[in-house]
């Protein structure tokens, strides 16, 4: 059974139970029919709801993943660590370099975006122009 991501593409799970997964934020009101996950994860975490928002609404979810320590006390809180590396061996030479990850945050006044476009003039909207 597909779960329900809205529009998440990341989040396209088969399952064996209706369920939907929320990404940072709910993105409906959750339906007390099926099995709701609110996935509490990614950066920049202003993007995602404050901790007073979700413990105001954690009784609204059956489980919630969270990378957020602060959240852990909640009966249906479970931790997640974020980063992984997806390199199977070390490059045989490191250079020094700089580079920009897409990310959400792209475009917004979030402070280490503001400090990317002063480190490199010309890169907004998450290309180089």
């Amino acid at each position: 059974m597909q779960a329900k991501n809205f529009g998440e593409s990341w989040l396209d799970l088969q399952l064996p139970f209706p369920c939907e997964v929320h990404h940072c934020y709910p993105r409906a009101i959750p339906d007390p029919s099926v099995y709701a996950v609110l996935v509490h994860t990614g950066e920049p975490s202003a993007l995602k709801w404050d901790v007073a928002e979700v413990r105001t609404y954690a009784a609204s979810f059956d489980l919630i993943v969270t990378s957020d320590v602060r959240l852990l006390d909640l009966a249906n809180a479970v931790f997640l660590i974020l980063g992984n590396s997806w390199v199977k061996q070390p490059p045989a030479r490191k250079e020094f370099s700089l580079s920009f990850l897409w990310s959400a945050g792209i475009g917004a006044a979030f402070p280490g975006y503001t400090l990317r476009g002063v480190n490199r003039p010309g890169f907004c909207g998450g290309r180089l122009v």
